[in-house]
């Protein structure tokens, strides 16, 4: 027999369900996934944040019969956007320097001066800095960025950041 539908192709990974139900492996959730959308109408439902769902298959014609899967996360690849200037200004407006993601499980951001000098780290992807440095503000100017992610794989980006004031 020949699969005339191409394959699927999300990352998923599957978490144990709150009963301590057995845990699904990854190839049997894509043979339920690819088995199923032939006969079944599937919907997934987002039970949790953090693109964790529930897939439902519902029988084509017959909407008693359903079969429904363990917890799935499905987790994008790892991106990450560093903007290249901020306005630390109080007006608002791009008051803050932050990298931005998807994707990321472990995050590390360093920013250095132009003499070397780390006057900025965090571990944690929501943290921003705020051009101060020492509780005074940082000179304007360019300012080395260095940032590591890592999820399903590794990303690692060297930018610049310009601080304006």
């Amino acid at each position: 027999m020949s699969i005339s539908k191409p394959p699927l192709r999300p990352t998923l990974h599957v978490i144990n369900e709150t009963h301590n139900m057995h845990r699904t492996t990854l190839k049997r959730l894509f043979i339920f996934l690819i088995v199923f959308t032939w006969t079944y109408s599937l919907v997934a439902q987002d039970v949790l944040e953090n693109n964790v769902y529930r897939v439902t298959a519902y029988k084509n014609g017959n909407n008693q019969i359903t079969s429904t899967s363990n917890y799935a996360e499905v987790i994008p690849p790892v991106s990450i956007y560093v903007p290249n200037a901020f306005t630390p200004n109080g007006d608002g407006i791009n008051d803050t320097f932050g990298v931005k993601g998807e994707g990321i499980r472990n995050f590390h951001l360093f920013i250095f001066d132009r003499w070397g000098e780390k006057i900025f780290e965090t571990t944690n992807p929501r943290q921003t800095w705020d051009g101060l440095y020492g509780g005074e503000p940082a000179e304007q100017g360019t300012y080395v960025v260095q940032v590591y992610a890592y999820g399903l794989a590794k990303s690692a980006r060297n930018a610049s950041v310009t601080l304006v004031r």
